[in-house]
């Protein structure tokens, strides 16, 4: 089967570190549309912008902008000037996403939680919603209708869901793609060499559920 499909063996995940810190790793996309990959070390509060180097690991901006220096000092011209000062853009646009993703992620955890004062409330009587329809591919709620995309019987796919995995998961290494069914999506999981780990975390049946749920969403 042809191999589409590259990832991260483990991106946006709780890394613990040392026995009081744990470093984050979350992506955010830019003010010109590219994602970016951001880490957050809980200890020493440093928050990083970088991107996936070839050996699917991450190398924060500043590290990138120090060798290209490096390489512009021991070779120098106009090109390898003209790098660094591309990098430094990027850098300064990165750590401003991640600075915005930051505030949805995770919250500083030397700040308290404010508490109110709230007067007790009677408990309502409890509205049971009608269930949703299933008169195409997703319901009312995307989730996949029954018998679609070759999910197996007993699992149902969520757009919301798989649009999550793809955003944590998959960004960081290639373009959204669509249209794919589960059993390509298994394949691809289990036998493709970048993708170990890929989905460390999640129930994987469950998780391959909700992307192709989310790479099939225009197929209303």
């Amino acid at each position: 089967m042809q191999r589409f499909l590259t990832a991260l063996p483990l991106l946006c995940a709780i890394l613990v570190s040392s026995a009081n810190a744990q470093e984050m790793m979350f992506s955010a996309t830019s003010a010109d549309g590219k994602i970016v990959l951001c880490t957050y070390n809980s200890e020493s509060r440093a928050l990083l912008a970088g991107r996936v180097n070839s050996l699917g690991r991450f190398t924060s901006f500043k590290k990138i902008i120090k060798e290209a220096k490096r390489r512009a000092v021991q070779r120098p011209s106009e090109g390898a000037r003209r790098k660094v000062t591309a990098l430094q853009r990027v850098h300064k646009r990165g750590l401003t996403a991640c600075r915005e993703a930051f505030k949805n992620v995770i919250r500083d955890p030397a700040t308290p939680t404010p508490t109110a004062q709230t007067t007790p409330q009677a408990t309502p009587t409890p509205i049971t919603p009608a269930p949703p329809t299933c008169n195409s591919n997703f319901d009312s709620n995307g989730n996949t209708c029954p018998n679609r995309f070759g999910i197996p019987a007993g699992l149902t796919g969520n757009i919301a869901r798989g649009r999550n995995i793809q955003t944590l998961r998959c960004n960081g290494c290639h373009v959204q793609r669509t249209n794919y069914q589960f059993g390509a999506i298994t394949d691809a999981v289990n036998n493709v060499g970048a993708m170990n780990g890929v989905l460390t975390g999640y129930e994987t049946q469950q998780a391959v559920a909700d992307l192709v749920a989310y790479l099939n969403r225009f197929n209303q």
